[in-house]
């Protein structure tokens, strides 16, 4: 059984909630703050806002195109996982399909 309207919904609408909450603390915010001066990237003081846009206007119909042809048809898959521990070395594998 697939995911009803309601339930598409609601998963977007709790997305949005917990991108739209507050940075946990000044410290937090200016970092990423920081982040954006450091890669000269302005667009991460309005990234944020820019993700909540989009996703209120994204449709089920939609994210089911994007999986169909971007993540089901593409064929090969190729997954990195990091540690937040160490950020230096990650696993890849290229073989799931």
């Amino acid at each position: 059984m697939g995911l009803t309207k309601k339930q598409f919904k609601d998963l977007k609408n709790g997305y949005i909630d917990g991108l739209a909450e507050e940075d946990v603390s000044l410290s937090v915010r200016a970092n990423r703050y920081w982040m954006g001066v450091e890669k000269n990237d302005p667009s991460l003081f309005t990234k944020k806002e820019k993700l909540i846009d989009s996703i209120q206007q994204l449709k089920k119909d939609d994210l089911i195109e994007f999986f169909s042809t971007k993540i089901i048809g593409a064929g090969k898959i190729s997954v990195q996982i990091y540690s937040s521990l160490d950020k230096s070395s990650a696993f890849t594998d290229d073989a799931i399909t």
